[in-house]
């Protein structure tokens, strides 16, 4: 495959998260109630957001790494930006009327880290994959 096995994989982290977070899009229509938006449209933009970021962060910081656990602990500020990031350009009437907004990004980041777990698994099993030795 030209480039590699990265563009499956990237492709089908992305198909994952879109899934994932199109679904967490339903939930946060419900939770902000107005303007309501089209959930594929929030995990797709949340999606490109995290594929350019994660790719960034990876970048910065894989070499430097012995373990993935950083690397994830790095994730943490990043998706919590990543989720208000989101919030801001599809919610922001909603925003300032929103109790307990921080208990909802911390749920949002917890779906980002649940979805890792099929992510690496698509990632990993299906035909094009990375390969792990």
């Amino acid at each position: 495959m030209p480039g590699g096995p990265l563009p499956l994989a990237l492709a089908y982290v992305g198909g994952v998260k879109l899934l994932g977070y199109s679904g967490f899009a339903v939930l946060a229509n419900r939770r902000f109630r107005e303007p309501k938006r089209n959930p594929f449209v929030v995990g797709a933009t949340r999606t490109a957001i995290g594929l350019v970021a994660g790719i960034a962060v990876a970048t910065l910081v894989i070499d430097r790494l012995h373990s993935p656990i950083p690397f994830f602990l790095t994730l943490v500020p990043v998706r919590v930006a990543e989720w208000l990031l989101v919030f801001w350009l599809f919610y922001r009437p909603a925003l300032a009327n929103t109790p307990k907004l921080g208990w909802f990004v911390a749920l949002a980041v917890a779906v980002s880290f649940l979805l890792d777990a099929p992510a690496i698994f698509a990632v990993v099993m299906l035909p094009g994959g990375l390969w792990v030795c």
